[in-house]
């Protein structure tokens, strides 16, 4: 059958205009990767909830926590994300264990204030 319902990109934007941001929001993750509404952050030790993460052309998810376990490198051990599901038509929290190589393809943003 046909699913509806949201894909993570709506979802990042969509969240992004109830939180007060304006502009044009893309929604789609390439477009969450370059806006000039958010900025890259350099070091995941920086992300806070409300900062998003998107591996452009793929995925695109909210923190929900901050990170408090890192690698030696400074990627987060476990992240803690709330994203749109696309297989189950839903949003969802997750606490994901990603490796090293998972979660270096995410860029961490977070959005500049209105």
């Amino acid at each position: 059958g046909i699913a509806y319902g949201i894909d993570c990109s709506e979802f990042v934007s969509i969240t992004a205009q109830f939180g007060g941001q304006t502009g044009n929001l893309p929604c789609y993750t390439e477009g969450l990767a370059r806006t000039n509404l958010a900025e890259n952050l350099s070091s995941w030790i920086y992300v806070r909830p409300g900062d998003f993460a998107v591996v452009p052309g793929k995925h695109v998810v909210y923190v929900r926590e901050t990170p408090t376990e890192f690698m030696r490198d400074g990627i987060p051990r476990i992240l803690r994300t709330i994203e749109a599901a696309g297989d189950r038509d839903r949003v969802v929290e997750h606490e994901r264990h990603y490796t090293r190589d998972e979660l270096s393809r995410y860029i961490p943003r977070r959005w500049i204030a209105p």
